[in-house]
C-alpha cells in the first residue's frame, strides 16, 4: 500500500508573517496618497473608460449589443474580455471622476498584492520572499 502524501500543515497566521505585507500596503497607500494627482490621465485612459461605459449600457442597458456586434468598422473580438474590468469601475465610478478612477484602480491592486501575498506565503513559508 502507497504512503499517504505528506501535505504541507498550514502556516498560523501571526502578525510576523503579515508584517511585510502591512508595512508594503501602508507605503504604496502613502506613495499613491501623495503622487496621484501629479500624473494626470493618461492617453487612453479616457478611451478605455468610455468603451467600458459603453459596453456596461450595451449589456445592462436597454441597447442591447448592436452597437458592437453591428459595427461598420471592425470590432475587436476580444472586446468584452479586455474592457470588462473597466465596466466594473464604471458601476462603481457613474460620475466618471478620474481621481475616482485612480483610487478604485489603487484598491483593485491592493486586493491583487494581498491575494498574491497569501498564496506565495503558502507556498514559500518565507514572509520576506513573498513579499517581492
Amino acid at each position: 500500500m502507497a504512503a499517504k502524501p505528506k501535505l504541507p500543515r498550514p502556516m498560523p497566521p501571526t502578525w510576523r508573517n503579515q508584517a511585510p505585507l502591512v508595512f508594503f500596503l501602508f507605503f504604496y497607500f502613502l506613495l499613491a496618497l501623495f503622487t496621484y494627482q501629479d500624473f494626470g490621465v493618461s492617453w487612453d485612459e479616457y478611451d478605455c473608460y468610455s468603451i467600458g461605459d459603453a459596453l456596461r449600457h450595451a449589456l445592462f442597458g436597454a441597447g442591447g449589443t448592436e452597437p458592437f456586434t453591428h459595427s461598420p468598422v471592425p470590432v475587436d473580438r476580444w472586446l468584452y474580455y479586455f474592457y470588462f474590468y473597466h465596466m466594473v469601475l464604471n458601476f462603481l465610478n457613474p460620475s466618471f471622476s478620474p481621481s475616482y478612477f485612480h483610487w478604485l484602480n489603487f484598491l483593485f491592486a491592493s486586493s491583487a498584492f494581498i491575494v498574491s501575498y497569501e498564496m506565495l506565503l503558502h507556498s514559500t513559508r518565507k514572509d520576506r520572499k513573498s513579499v517581492v
